[in-house]
C-alpha cells in the first residue's frame, strides 16, 4: 500500500540474500538527497498539468504482458491533464544511475527499488492533497492488490477509474517474452524477463478485483479488449458508467468471457509467435532458464489443444 512514511532504508525486504540487502542498503539515497530528487521529480511530473476541482484516479490495471503501456498511451491521448506515476521512469534522475547499471546491472532493479517506490509513493500522495488527476500503471498481486487503497482515494473527493485489459493467460505470457526480445533489440539494459510466477500472481488476482470493485460507489469499470489492427490499439467493449442495453450484465462477465475469446484467438497464432521467439532467443544465444520458460508456455499450449480440452468450443 502506499506509505511515503516507510522509508527507503526501511524497504529492504528481509527474505533477500544478505549480501544483496547489504547492496542494496549502500545505494539508499541520503535523505537529503532523496528529497532533491523528489523536487526535480514534481517538476517534472506537474509540467503542464492543472489541479480539477473533481479529480480522477485512473488506475491501468491488467497482468504483465496484458497491453497495460499500449492503453495507458491510448487514454492519456483523451486526457493528457494527468499526472502519471512511473516508479520505474524516477530511477534516471539519480545521479548513480549510470553507475548501477554499469557495476550491478543484474540488480539494478533490486538497488534502486527502495528510492524509487517511495517515490511513487509521495508522488501519489502530494498529487492527491494538491487535487490532481492521476493514471497510475498496476500489476496487481494477491498480497498488494491494488497498490492504493480505494475507499481512501473516494474519500478524499476522488472518482476512481479501473482501466481494465482483458487478456488471456496464454496471450500475455507470450507477449511478456516478446516485449522482452523487443527491449533487447532496442538495448534496454534495464529490461528484465517477467517470471511465470510473477504473471499468474497478477492475473489470478485481476477477476477478484474486478468482482469485488463492480458494485463499488465511486468506482467506474472499463474493460477493454486488445485490437485486431498492428498496433492492437484498445477496444472497448464494457463501460459500467453506460446504460441501457449491453452485451455484458457486468464488468466480471465482460472480463472473462473476453479472455475466453482471446485465448481461443492465441492458440490460433501460437505457433507461429512461438517459433519466432525460438528464432530471436537462437540469435542471441538466451540461457537454459530462457529457454526453459518459454517451453513451459508451449506445454501448456499443447494441452490446450488436444481434442479432448477443446470440447465446447
Amino acid at each position: 500500500m502506499i506509505d511515503s512514511k516507510i522509508r527507503a532504508k526501511d524497504r529492504i525486504y528481509s527474505e533477500l540474500p544478505e549480501e544483496l540487502k547489504i547492496l542494496m542498503g549502500k545505494y539508499v539515497l541520503s535523505e537529503n538527497e532523496h528529497m532533491r530528487i523528489l523536487e526535480d521529480i514534481k517538476i517534472d511530473g506537474y509540467m503542464g498539468k492543472t489541479p480539477v476541482e473533481k479529480p480522477e484516479f485512473t488506475i491501468i490495471l491488467g497482468q504483465t504482458g496484458s497491453g497495460k503501456t499500449n492503453l495507458a498511451t491510448y487514454l492519456y491521448r483523451t486526457n493528457p491533464n494527468n499526472v502519471c506515476i512511473d516508479s520505474d521512469k524516477y530511477k534516471s534522475f539519480r545521479g548513480d544511475n549510470d553507475e548501477i547499471l554499469r557495476k550491478h546491472l543484474i540488480y539494478y532493479g533490486y538497488l534502486t527499488a527502495p528510492d524509487s517506490y517511495l517515490h511513487r509513493d509521495e508522488m501519489i500522495e502530494d498529487a492527491i492533497e494538491k487535487k490532481y488527476n492521476i493514471m497510475l500503471d498496476c500489476a496487481p498481486s494477491e498480497k498488494d492488490g491494488l497498490f492504493v487503497n480505494v475507499d481512501d482515494l473516494i474519500k478524499s473527493g476522488y472518482k476512481v477509474n479501473l482501466e481494465t485489459m482483458a487478456v488471456s493467460r496464454l496471450n500475455s505470457l507470450l507477449s511478456v517474452h516478446e516485449r522482452y526480445e523487443a527491449n533487447l533489440v532496442l538495448k534496454n539494459r534495464t529490461s528484465k524477463l517477467t517470471s511465470i510466477a510473477r504473471h499468474d500472481d497478477s492475473f489470478g488476482v485481476l477477476s477478484k478485483i474486478i468482482q469485488e470493485m463492480q458494485n463499488k460507489k465511486g468506482v467506474n469499470i472499463e474493460i477493454f479488449e486488445r485490437g485486431k489492427d498492428v498496433l492492437h490499439t484498445p477496444q472497448k467493449i464494457y463501460s459500467s458508467l453506460e446504460h441501457g442495453e449491453r452485451r455484458y450484465s457486468c464488468a466480471y462477465q465482460a472480463l472473462i468471457e473476453t479472455q475466453q475469446r482471446d485465448f481461443r484467438d492465441a492458440l490460433n497464432n501460437f505457433e507461429t509467435r512461438y517459433n519466432a521467439l525460438v528464432q530471436l532467443m537462437n540469435v542471441r544465444n538466451a540461457s537454459e532458464e530462457q529457454r526453459k520458460q518459454l517451453e513451459e508456455i508451449r506445454e501448456e499450449y499443447q494441452k490446450a489443444i488436444l481434442p479432448e480440452n477443446r470440447r465446447g468450443e
